[in-house]
């Protein structure tokens, strides 16, 4: 059986805690992170850019986006990354309540194509099943068109 490279994962929030759980629980992964919208943007651009400059470079499997931010917030993320690469992996990593405003929102970023939610406060088999999907998502022959419904992940 081949041997499965680690991903390259952006983690964009502004909880700096939360990063850092995250990075330990994607132990293994090569795991970058962002302390707000803006600055993951940013790091996106770049690492897209490096990678189509240079074959030794990877551009991000996935990027994990926490919804509510100041200035720039976790739509504006799924929005500049889906434009500038439709088939990026995006999670929403969220503590919003079903409200009229979730709803919205939610419509927004199925609108944007985004694929899936991971609610706060979340468990490391959350997260685990979003390794595990991303890793069959980014194998071009099981899914081509590289987006699939948005999924909610709860324990």
């Amino acid at each position: 059986m081949a041997e499965t490279r680690p991903l390259e994962i952006l983690v964009i929030d502004d909880d700096v805690d939360l990063s850092k759980l995250l990075v330990f629980q994607l132990e293994g992964e090569h795991v970058d992170t962002a302390s707000g919208g803006q600055e993951g943007i940013d790091m996106y651009v770049k690492r897209l850019h490096d990678a189509e400059t240079d074959s030794t470079k990877k551009p991000y499997d996935l990027v994990l986006t926490d919804l509510s931010m100041p200035r720039v917030s976790g739509v504006d993320v799924i929005r500049k990354v889906k434009e500038l690469s439709p088939n990026t992996l995006v999670y929403v990593v969220t503590a919003f309540e079903r409200t009229e405003e979730y709803d919205r929102i939610a419509k927004e970023l199925e609108q944007l194509k985004f694929n899936g939610t991971i609610p706060k406060p979340f468990t490391m088999a959350n997260i685990n099943r979003i390794i595990e999907q991303v890793r069959a998502q980014i194998t071009p022959t099981q899914n081509p068109s590289g987006y699939n419904k948005p999924q909610n992940y709860q324990s």
